[in-house]
């Protein structure tokens, strides 16, 4: 892997991966059978019809929705192009595959926003090594990870046709200001 795509995890990127599996350990405990933690209780069960108005309420009180439309582009990853988290993938010029654990990800050793951070796949976490990609650089799904009703509907709210570049343009712009 190139030095571009290729950091140690660093606060920023810790604190995604943080977000990202919050609630793997509550999901675990209930198939357990285990109670359910309270990060858990707002993820419906499989068995219960999806509330689509109430997930979007949850989306649009985590997110500025209105804020991320200055980021949209028709050059953006479309909503049904953006794969889940989970899903496994080998870059274009690349001999390993990375699990994606993250979407609209900002890197804070190089400055720049990418469409996803990943790890090694099956590795994982193992030496806290974490890579940054974009979506036209994926080359191979070799997996797609969990898909379901609230997923496709944050897609679509949220990171539908987002443009990193667009971001990455800003980022620029102020540094060039701010003399760097």
């Amino acid at each position: 892997m190139n030095n571009r795509r290729f950091v140690h995890m660093t606060a920023a990127c810790a604190m995604a991966a943080a977000l990202c599996f919050a609630a793997v350990p509550a999901a675990a405990a209930d198939a357990a059978g285990e109670p359910a933690s309270e990060a858990n209780e707002t993820v419906p069960a499989e068995t219960e019809a999806f509330d689509e108005d109430a997930a979007l309420e949850q989306i649009s009180s985590s997110t500025d929705l209105d804020m991320l439309d200055q980021f949209r582009s028709d050059d953006g990853v479309k909503a049904d192009e953006w794969l889940p988290i989970g899903s496994v993938v080998m870059l274009d010029g690349t001999p390993k595959t990375l699990m994606i654990m993250a979407r609209f990800v900002y890197n804070s050793n190089t400055g720049k926003y990418y469409d996803y951070c990943g790890c090694l796949y099956p590795e994982g976490f193992g030496e806290r090594q974490y890579y940054f990609f974009n979506h036209d650089e994926i080359g191979f799904v070799a997996s797609r990870g969990y898909e379901d009703e609230y997923e496709k509907l944050y897609r679509e709210k949220v990171l539908d046709r987002i443009d990193v570049s667009i971001l990455n343009e800003e980022e620029d712009t102020e540094k060039e200001e701010d003399g760097q």
